[in-house]
């Protein structure tokens, strides 16, 4: 959310995100070299929810790939992007996974992601 408020302002939000808790961080120590960064590669700020992040999970899980939930934020918001059509479908794109499912295994079980 600070990502997304620094560049666009204030937003009511749906729901704190009870999956992608890492992400949730309310100083980003680099806000404005990650908002410097957004606005010099004309990028923008994706926002997923709890519903899209797990959605995100289960295709991770089955192409193999046992990720945390902040990991699948990239997912969740690749997918919106292409639902967008900011990204087509056929478009080679690389998403960084970099957190383990292991790290969150208890919270992925309490929410029925199996």
């Amino acid at each position: 959310a600070p990502v997304y408020e620094a560049l666009y302002g204030k937003r009511k939000w749906e729901r704190k995100s009870k999956l992608a808790d890492a992400l949730r961080v309310k100083n980003p120590p680099r806000l404005n070299e990650i908002t410097k960064a957004i606005k010099e590669t004309n990028g923008l700020v994706v926002t997923v929810n709890d519903d899209e992040i797990a959605a995100a999970l289960r295709v991770s899980f089955k192409m193999g790939f046992f990720i945390e939930p902040s990991s699948a934020t990239a997912i969740a918001a690749l997918r919106k992007l292409i639902d967008e059509n900011f990204v087509k479908k056929d478009e080679k794109t690389v998403i960084p996974l970099t957190g383990s499912g292991f790290k969150a295994i208890n919270k992925l079980l309490l929410q029925g992601l199996k």
